[in-house]
């Protein structure tokens, strides 16, 4: 199962990250900016997903890539907080 997030599929992203360790910090860069984007705390993200602080901080900090069914749950918590993130519209 291919995954989309903003139009990126993660399970390839991951696949080839896998096999080049050294490109991991880029997945932690995206997440950030993911995290970013939708205004979601290490804390909430983690909450949403089930996943520890410490889990959360690996992945962060590029030490770690999440498992098969972690990257499923954060997936769908990024889809999730795209889809409940307010329209704020200015009339003028």
């Amino acid at each position: 199962m291919n995954l989309m997030i903003k139009n990126i599929t993660l399970k390839p992203y991951l696949q080839t990250h896998m096999r080049n360790p050294q490109k991991i910090p880029q997945f932690y860069l995206w997440l950030r900016q993911q995290m970013s984007i939708h205004n979601l705390t290490q804390a909430e993200l983690g909450r949403q997903i089930g996943v520890s602080k410490s889990t959360m901080s690996l992945w962060l900090k590029g030490e770690r890539l999440p498992s098969a069914t972690n990257n499923e749950r954060l997936a769908l918590a990024l889809n999730k907080a795209k889809t409940l993130k307010p329209h704020i519209q200015i009339q003028g």
